[in-house]
């Protein structure tokens, strides 16, 4: 194992004017095959999880590191070139919006990530593959860093070119490997899903708090929603980090309080503010008690208003599978039995079973066959397994499953839940 901790050609400057992107530009449009790209983001600081650095390399042109930060609309022009070649990422879903915030969009995406999980390989971090396939340690400890800050020295420097430095070859090898596999289209289906799911960056909403859902009073979620947009407004105008101002678990806890015990919600909240990451002014300090105070003096109209009214659940829902076995007997058959089946063929493709299907969704599927079962809407049916086998392809496309996951799937799971139905056994063995 060797450690490499700068780059083959020395270590990359960042390019940060105009006329240095547009160099970069001009030598990346002269370069061939696919642009390796990644970012470095700063969200645990700043405001939001747009990218401060982009590396990129492209044979023939060399590796680049541009600060679209230092020059958002030289870095935006660079697209007439990226948007023209396909790019290789690792873990694209975590670059995506950042580089579609600035009009960026390949012509095809690939990612070694998925690759490495579709190859059934034991590590699939990035550093892994480095050592996997070319016997190469580099450095893995700046990830956290905060990219936002300037300038950045050498060793981070080398540390975000490294992160491109080999993309292009390991995404070389797992395409070879995976067409010798016979994975080539279950590969393509996965990136290309990634590509069509993903977003540009978008200011956030206060619906995404985390926790919200188990607020069901108006009044908590008003304090929830009072709350969110003043941190937000204060973290925007900053440009922090929203949780190094006001946790957000801290607070769903406080809104969780308001209804029983108000003043003990607004020591929580003072509290809050006392430990918080970055230093408050006391006027600011001020400002998030007076926006409490006045949400729990809120006008009974106000309350009833549909913003802060719980959603409601349009059905009921699956039951906890945890209690299948004893109050659903037939359902707990049909996930044991697809489940295993699942299993099984993960093991026989030696990949994760999550990198095919989550077994939430396998239970969503078994529930949906008791509900069939239930129902006898198979009974006296002429050919049964093609009902069953309609049912399940059609309940795991809806929840987004690619084809080749569903075919692998059906495949597995079709003469287990035959046997289930009919008390055949050995027809699933």
């Amino acid at each position: 194992m060797s450690f490499v901790s700068v780059p083959a050609a020395g270590t990359p400057p960042l390019r940060d004017t105009p006329e240095q992107i547009e160099e970069a530009t001009r030598a990346l449009a002269a370069g061939t095959g696919p642009i390796a790209i990644d970012t470095e983001r700063a969200s645990a600081y700043r405001y939001n999880d747009r990218a401060f650095l982009i590396q990129l390399r492209r044979r023939g042109a060399g590796t680049f590191l541009i600060d679209p930060e230092a020059q958002p609309t030289a870095a935006a022009r660079m697209s007439e070139v990226v948007n023209s070649a396909d790019w290789i990422l690792h873990a694209a879903h975590t670059d995506l919006p950042c580089l579609m915030a600035l009009g960026w969009h390949p012509q095809r995406l690939h990612d070694t990530q998925i690759a490495a999980q579709i190859l059934g390989a034991e590590r699939i971090g990035l550093s892994g593959l480095l050592e996997d396939f070319f016997g190469i340690e580099v450095p893995k400890d700046k990830g956290n860093a905060d990219w936002s800050r300037r300038p950045l020295n050498a060793e981070m420097l080398n540390y975000a070119a490294l992160d491109v430095e080999w993309l292009i070859e390991i995404h070389t090898l797992c395409i070879r490997e995976l067409a010798e596999m016979g994975r080539t289209e279950w590969y393509s289906q996965e990136c290309a899903h990634v590509l069509a799911s993903a977003t540009a960056l978008t200011a956030p909403d206060w619906t995404s708090l985390k926790g919200l859902s188990s607020l069901r009073e108006p009044l908590s979620r008003k304090v929830a929603h009072d709350l969110w947009e003043a941190r937000d407004q204060l973290a925007r105008h900053r440009d922090l980090s929203p949780e190094t101002i006001l946790r957000s678990r801290d607070i769903v806890a406080i809104a969780g309080h308001v209804v029983d015990d108000p003043n003990a919600a607004l020591k929580q909240l003072r509290f809050c503010l006392h430990r918080s990451r970055v230093r408050l002014a006391p006027r600011a300090r001020r400002r998030f008690t007076e926006v409490l105070s006045d949400a729990l003096t809120s006008a009974p109209y106000d309350l009833e208003l549909e913003h802060y009214r719980a959603p409601r659940h349009s059905s009921p829902g699956i039951p906890d599978h945890k209690i299948w076995s004893q109050e659903y007997p037939r359902a707990a058959a049909y996930a044991d039995a697809i489940l295993s089946a699942a299993d099984d063929v993960a093991d026989n493709l030696q990949i994760r079973l999550d990198t095919i299907v989550t077994r939430r969704n396998l239970r969503k599927a078994a529930w949906a066959c008791w509900l069939a079962e239930a129902s006898h809407a198979y009974d006296g049916a002429a050919d049964p397994l093609a009902e069953w086998e309609e049912l399940l392809g059609t309940q795991w496309e809806r929840l987004g499953l690619r084809p080749w996951q569903v075919e692998v799937l059906l495949n597995a799971t079709l003469p287990a839940v035959a046997g289930v139905y009919s008390g055949d056994y050995s027809f699933w063995a």
